[in-house]
C-alpha cells in the first residue's frame, strides 16, 4: 500500500538509491498518499540536482505545515541552486515559531 510504498522510497534513499526513491514516491502519491506530505520525496528531488522540483515539494509540504521549518530551509536551499542564495534568501518562506531552540536558531541563520 500507500505507506509500504513510502517506507520503500526511505529505504531506497538510505541506500543512494535516489531515482528509485523518487519513483516509489511518486507511485505512493498516485495510490492515494498526500503528494504534498512527502518532504522525503524533495530531499530525493534535491540529490538528483531536481531543483526546481524540490522547491515546489517543500513549498507544498510548507502550505500544509506552516511551521515546517527544516521544509523552509529545504526549500531555500533547492532555490539557491537555481538563483544563488541572496535570492532564494530573499524569497524564503517564512514559518510559524518552531518549538525546538536549535531549529529557531538554525531557520535564523538561513533567514539573515
Amino acid at each position: 500500500g500507500r505507506r509500504t510504498l513510502v517506507m520503500g522510497g526511505m529505504k531506497a534513499f538510505q541506500e543512494a538509491r535516489v531515482d528509485d526513491s523518487i519513483k516509489m514516491f511518486d507511485q505512493a502519491a498516485e495510490v492515494g498518499y498526500p503528494r504534498a506530505l512527502l518532504w522525503q520525496r524533495g530531499l530525493s528531488l534535491y540529490y538528483a540536482d531536481r531543483f526546481k522540483d524540490g522547491a515546489v515539494q517543500f513549498r507544498k509540504d510548507v502550505e500544509m505545515n506552516p511551521s515546517d521549518t527544516e521544509e523552509s530551509i529545504w526549500a531555500m536551499l533547492c532555490e539557491a541552486r537555481l538563483d544563488g542564495f541572496d535570492a532564494a534568501r530573499k524569497n524564503m518562506l517564512v514559518v510559524g515559531r518552531d518549538s525546538r531552540p536549535v531549529m529557531r536558531t538554525v531557520y535564523s541563520l538561513f533567514r539573515g
